[in-house]
């Protein structure tokens, strides 16, 4: 007859592993679900699926951005501003939460959504210019800050930034 104080401690390990790979292949069922939208031009409901990868594991950048980008392109911009601003204090050091900001902020000027432009371009422009002062080389740093600059009516400074990619 088993020990009952063996029993007692193997069957919540036992409980434990199911509960485990249970979450792992929701997670893989979610992540599958969040690429496939994406990829078939269903912009919300990837976002959607993004947004709960971010939820379950918080400190992984790459779901904002991917959440970020989505939420953009769905049209749900002010909540994606919302997020990757966020994670952009959360995250200081995270080059693509940065990049995907300054994208939203342009992208949310090009569709109407801000009262005065004009301020989303400079914030875009001083967050480009804080990537390439960390990372000189960034091209999509560069080519943001070259469309923040053309918007702003600074086109010799657009083609400069444009031409140094």
């Amino acid at each position: 007859m088993p020990d009952r104080r063996a029993l007692s401690w193997f069957l919540p390990l036992c409980v434990l592993a199911t509960a485990t790979a249970q979450q792992e292949a929701d997670g893989n069922t979610l992540r599958q679900r969040a690429f496939a939208a994406e990829n078939a031009g269903r912009f919300g409901e990837a976002a959607d699926a993004f947004l709960l990868l971010h939820k379950a594991e918080p400190q992984r950048v790459d779901w904002i951005v991917a959440a970020g980008r989505c939420l953009g392109r769905c049209g749900r911009r002010n909540e994606a501003l919302e997020l990757l601003d966020g994670a952009r204090r959360t995250f200081p050091d995270a080059i693509e939460v940065r990049t995907m900001l300054a994208r939203t902020l342009i992208l949310s000027t090009e569709a109407g959504d801000a009262l005065h432009p004009e301020i989303r371009w400079a914030e875009a422009a001083e967050i480009a210019e804080g990537v390439l002062a960390q990372v000189p080389n960034d091209e999509e740093a560069r080519l943001l800050l070259a469309q923040a600059r053309y918007l702003q009516g600074d086109v010799a400074a657009a083609e400069r930034h444009a031409r140094s990619c």
